[in-house]
């Protein structure tokens, strides 16, 4: 219902455009004849499917399954516009109300994907909601290197706690999940810093933390590079509680990276009345 088509020109090998269904499957189309040339179904809605092929009067609610939109990153070493040997084309995509997982598939071979990672509700990313969030992808230093290299970044998601709020006379109340923005690698989806809520603000062991992070942020962020170098260097992102983040990354070491709050317009700001 809420995937949005990307294309990916692949040069000689024609055009290819890449939507999620809620059938379970991304899907990859040609443009030259309309065919599909293949479909991946995550693990992760499998479960799903026998609730949607009942239909039953018994479930109102209708199961998501691939609700994200897809993100293309494409490597033409040579810049010639045709994706050949020692090319890469990988497409990234989140479940949006399907899940709380995001996936990369390697699409370098239009007619031949591979799995290439998958994030989970888990470990380093157990601060995630639904994956609302679509993955903005570009090229930044990190770890203290001088060589670029490619990174995917997204917000926590959604915590369906905001759903139970209608009716009630308080507009919102904090969620448990999706107050988090992620930095990862974008060829291994390895974390490379993450903002979270904590009890104070500062840096440690990876993740920078913020008393003040207590809202899901199911938006896309906005990735930008502010000196003109072709590096990212600065995250937008907003969260449900009506508060605007700014992450300043101009450094190559992520304990150097700050996470401020610079706009609050919903329950937050001062003089909300909460209904």
């Amino acid at each position: 219902l809420h995937s949005r088509p990307v294309a990916i020109n692949y040069g000689t090998k024609g055009v290819y455009i890449a939507a999620g269904s809620n059938n379970g499957f991304m899907h990859m189309v040609r443009d030259s004849d309309g065919v599909e040339a293949w479909g991946f179904m995550p693990r992760a809605v499998m479960p799903k499917l026998a609730t949607l092929a009942a239909g039953s009067a018994t479930t109102p609610v209708h199961p998501y399954l691939v609700d994200g939109a897809p993100t293309q990153y494409i490597y033409d070493a040579n810049g010639d516009g045709n994706i050949g040997a020692g090319d890469k084309v990988y497409l990234y995509f989140g479940l949006r109300r399907g899940g709380t997982s995001y996936y990369a598939l390697d699409v370098s071979d239009p007619e031949t994907p591979k799995l290439l990672w998958r994030i989970d509700k888990s470990g380093q990313f157990a601060e995630l909601g639904q994956t609302w969030s679509t993955p903005r992808v570009g090229r930044m230093l990190f770890g203290g290197s001088t060589t670029p290299r490619p990174v995917l970044i997204f917000a926590g998601g959604y915590d369906t706690n905001k759903d139970n709020v209608l009716g009630s006379t308080v507009i919102g109340t904090n969620d448990s999940m999706g107050n988090a923005i992620f930095v990862v690698n974008a060829e291994t989806g390895a974390l490379i810093w993450k903002a979270v809520k904590g009890a104070s603000a500062g840096y440690s062991s990876g993740a920078y933390s913020h008393p003040q992070m207590n809202d899901s942020m199911p938006a896309d962020v906005l990735a930008l590079d502010t000196d003109g170098n072709g590096l990212l260097d600065r995250i937008y992102a907003g969260d449900t509680g009506g508060v605007m983040w700014r992450v300043d990354m101009a450094s190559s070491n992520q304990s150097n990276w700050i996470v401020t709050p610079v706009l609050s317009v919903g329950r937050h700001a001062s003089g909300f009345s909460g209904s």
